[in-house]
């Protein structure tokens, strides 16, 4: 509607102008009836043009504030389109970033597992000898781990003291498939500091650490570490009777259990 009523005042501007030129010419043609005195060609001439002027101007005005409405709503378009191309390349990143997380390869451990080591004597009896502490690992995403290192420390120390193992530098590495696993290195306990941590004189512990990388960022790098100390059900250096479990295992405790 804007537009109609801006191009019907420049037609009338138009009409006008072209009506006083026509009038004009027929004043100085002396086709018309004697005019009055102060009806000149010149009079009539600067009638018209103030007239024309007039409408241009009107005209003019209002095509320079339709001008600027209609550059200020190109730039809030602008601007609208630009924030939905960042609405569009930050939802891109989420997306890549959630396909990441659901698509990269996690390594964990499982929880230790203790083992007892015997012999058999002269007198046909089984004897303990010590126990061997280990755990299971695997890659439950759906792509493969790179730069996998395994890690197994394990130590004694006074009763209450936590102690704090160091990470290894990194050596050999290996590639960890998807939904595949193995079993980390045990940490081994002999008899004797089994029935000495048994009678509360040391503490013994055990961490294993496995450091990876995943394919999506190769730069980043992830872990997961178990800690515990070793506990018991009965007395570690009697041998379990048939269908019994070991008498000693590990409760997992401490701040280096983590992963990332």
């Amino acid at each position: 509607m804007k537009y109609r009523y801006w191009a019907a005042i420049f037609w009338v501007g138009f009409l006008i102008s072209t009506c006083g030129n026509i009038l004009l010419s027929a004043l100085d043609s002396h086709a018309w009836p004697t005019p009055p005195s102060w009806l000149t060609a010149e009079t009539a001439s600067a009638v018209v043009s103030a007239v024309a002027t007039i409408v241009i101007a009107r005209f003019t005005v209002r095509l320079s504030r339709s001008t600027d409405l209609l550059w200020g709503e190109a730039q809030q378009a602008g601007k609208i389109a630009q924030g939905s191309l960042q609405i569009a390349q930050q939802g891109l990143e989420l997306s890549r970033r959630s396909l990441e997380v659901t698509q990269r390869a996690f390594v964990f451990f499982s929880a230790f597992r203790p083992e007892i080591h015997k012999v058999e004597g002269e007198d046909h009896k089984f004897r303990v000898t010590g126990y061997g502490f280990s755990a299971s690992f695997s890659n439950s995403g759906t792509t493969p781990a790179t730069h996998v290192q395994l890690s197994t420390q394990w130590t004694r120390v006074r009763p209450g003291v936590v102690p704090h193992f160091p990470r290894p530098a990194r050596t050999v590495t290996s590639v960890l498939g998807p939904a595949t696993g193995g079993m980390s290195q045990p940490a081994y306990f002999s008899v004797d500091e089994l029935a000495a941590a048994f009678l509360k004189k040391v503490d013994l512990w055990v961490w294993m650490r496995v450091d990876y990388r995943d394919v999506f960022d190769p730069s980043q790098e992830h872990h997961h570490e178990m800690c515990g100390k070793v506990s018991f059900l009965l007395d570690p250096t009697q041998v379990p009777g048939d269908g019994e479990p070991p008498y000693c295992g590990i409760l997992i405790t401490g701040d280096q259990n983590t992963s990332g």
